[in-house]
């Protein structure tokens, strides 16, 4: 995932600020823009680091559309309003459709209808506003933090992890967040929008009163059962279709291009694969959907507090080890159990 950080300050000099924990979130691709001018006396400055997982070319930030608006993107964009093609970026759209919004109720409908995993900054440049939040279960972090010091040169800072050892607070999930500058006096405000309720899919009757045994002859229940797993295919299938072809060591020999034709032979997706029947249904649907020569690492994680006794079943994890081969698949595809102690 991403890092993007946004800082208020009141001085045109260097921020002394250590991005450090910010451009360790993405390896790819780190850069400060700014500071740019609100007040005589307010700026801004963004910074952001960038992790390639999807798309054929890696995408630097921030995204910069022609009307100088500026966006801070972390995350994915699956469905909703927005059509997004396994080709697309995903920030490189949503900018384009943050610029043909005029009001704040415009900006948050769009938000409001996103589905995915995400937290965005966005700077609207005709009226010196800052807007910013995350998808409504809070799966992207964005934490803030403010300070009340007149002395201080920072005046807030919005960052995807913790900087320069201030106190943060995570930011609610289910609101816009709105900064507008007042020019007037060289301060500015904070107000909150609603997200926009959208209404989901229900079912809307009890599931049939028959035994486990008559499921199956059950039209009801196989035509449930039949939509469930389109959609769960659905889902895997447009996480992981559009990976990159090269894994991370290859990937720093070779350009921005993150799908070449001829991609390397390592494994670029793993699972976190418990042996349950969850993670065992997503190891299936995984393999459904990429090509049968693309390797997949089963990772299996234990946890336990005695270094020198781990448990039974587990004394051959501390590093990765080939357990067994997956039947179809490369050679170099096997459960890989890699177990981690947990810190005292």
């Amino acid at each position: 995932m991403c890092g993007i950080c946004f800082c208020l300050h009141t001085q045109l000099i260097p921020l002394s600020i250590d991005y450090k924990p910010l451009n360790a979130r993405g390896p790819d691709f780190q850069t400060q823009h700014g500071p740019i001018s609100l007040t005589s006396n307010l700026y801004v400055t963004f910074a952001v680091s960038v992790l390639a997982l999807r798309g054929y070319k890696q995408q630097q930030q921030p995204f910069i559309d022609e009307d100088g608006n500026i966006l801070l993107f972390n995350g994915e964009i699956y469905e909703g309003t927005l059509q997004i093609s396994a080709d697309d970026n995903d920030g490189v759209v949503l900018s384009q459709h943050l610029k043909q919004c005029s009001t704040d109720i415009d900006i948050c409908n769009l938000i409001s209808a996103l589905e995915g995993c995400f937290a965005f900054i966005y700077f609207q440049k005709k009226t010196n506003s800052l807007y910013y939040g995350r998808d409504r279960l809070g799966r992207r972090s964005l934490l803030y933090s403010t300070e009340t010091d007149p002395q201080s040169n920072i005046k807030m800072i919005l960052s995807s992890v913790q900087l320069n050892n201030l106190s943060y607070s995570e930011l609610d999930s289910n609101i816009l967040h709105k900064l507008t500058v007042i020019e007037a006096d060289h301060t500015y405000r904070i107000d909150f929008i609603p997200y926009v309720n959208h209404s989901i899919d229900r079912i809307i009757h009890a599931p049939p009163d028959i035994l486990l045994n008559e499921l199956e002859s059950n039209s009801e229940f196989q035509n449930a059962s039949k939509t469930f797993l389109n959609q769960l295919q659905n889902a895997v299938q447009r996480r992981v279709i559009n990976i990159p072809s090269l894994c991370r060591q290859c990937k720093q020999f070779a350009d921005s291009i993150l799908r070449p034709l001829n991609g390397c032979q390592h494994a670029k997706l793993a699972i976190l694969f418990s042996g349950g029947i969850d993670s065992t249904v997503l190891a299936s649907l995984v393999d459904r959907v990429l090509p049968i020569n693309e390797p997949i690492d089963l990772l299996n994680v234990a946890f336990f507090s005695a270094v020198s006794a781990p448990p039974a079943d587990r004394q051959t994890g501390n590093i990765c080890i080939i357990l067994s081969q997956q039947p179809g698949r490369d050679q170099k595809t096997a459960l890989i159990e890699k177990n981690c102690r947990r810190s005292p």
